[in-house]
């Protein structure tokens, strides 16, 4: 996108901008097993959440050491999650999300 800046002595400047982003940063977060994708965008707001599922596993020789890594990884969202931590800040929305996971549990 661009826009021409006229200037005072009849000169046209042409100034491009940049490209808008949709979201700023995708968190991955932890929690007793469950994991979750936590989408931040640049006003440091939560505006979408996964909770993700690995569905195998497998085993990477780097070395002498053997790692596990998730091979099969599966989305889906969580509405109820989803419109208690909306519009937070990732810090927020951690802290809500482990409160309602250990409220679950009980």
């Amino acid at each position: 996108m661009a826009e021409y800046i006229k200037k005072g002595n009849g000169r046209v400047k042409v100034k491009f901008h940049a490209q808008v982003k949709q979201f700023k940063r995708v968190e991955k977060f932890k929690h007793n097993g469950q994991f979750f994708n936590i989408y931040v965008n640049k006003n440091d707001s939560v505006y979408n959440l996964e909770r993700t599922q690995i569905l195998s596993w497998k085993e990477v020789v780097k070395g002498k050491k053997k790692i596990r890594i998730p091979d099969a990884i599966e989305a889906t969202p969580d509405p109820v999650l989803l419109n208690k931590v909306r519009g937070n800040s990732y810090k927020t929305a951690v802290h809500r999300i482990i409160t309602e996971l250990e409220k679950a549990s009980f």
